[in-house]
């Protein structure tokens, strides 16, 4: 079963990720390697990292590679915006890592408990 599922609405322009677990990062790679092929996907989209399923943090190294993946993506990402979903001060604090590592890669990225919240957030940005 894998850790992950996503999917995309065109019309708000969000791709909401859903963790029912920790995958592992070639896990997480393949599966952004998937959404950039769908074809409801455009780069500019918004994502939603939904993290409430799960209550352990990632390592930094999963963090540190993920966030060199969304740097060589760049292109294939678009200008976007992230809102993490979590209940977990641990998870919140690996994303404060994700931010201070990647810098402007990941400079319009917020933590949320509440998914209407971010929705709302990410809706402001376009």
């Amino acid at each position: 079963m894998s850790a992950l599922k996503y999917s995309i609405d065109k019309r708000s322009l969000v791709v909401t990720v859903i963790y029912l677990d920790n995958p592992s990062y070639k896990e997480w790679a393949e599966m952004m390697l998937d959404i950039f092929q769908d074809p409801d996907f455009e780069p500019g989209f918004s994502f939603i990292l939904d993290h409430r399923l799960v209550q352990t943090p990632q390592s930094s190294e999963y963090i540190k590679n993920v966030v060199d993946f969304i740097e060589m993506h760049g292109t294939d990402f678009g200008t976007c915006s992230w809102a993490v979903i979590t209940n977990n001060q641990a998870t919140y604090g690996m994303m404060r890592m994700a931010q201070e590592l990647s810098g402007e890669a990941l400079s319009q990225m917020k933590a949320f408990s509440d998914i209407d919240e971010a929705k709302r957030w990410l809706s402001s940005f376009r």
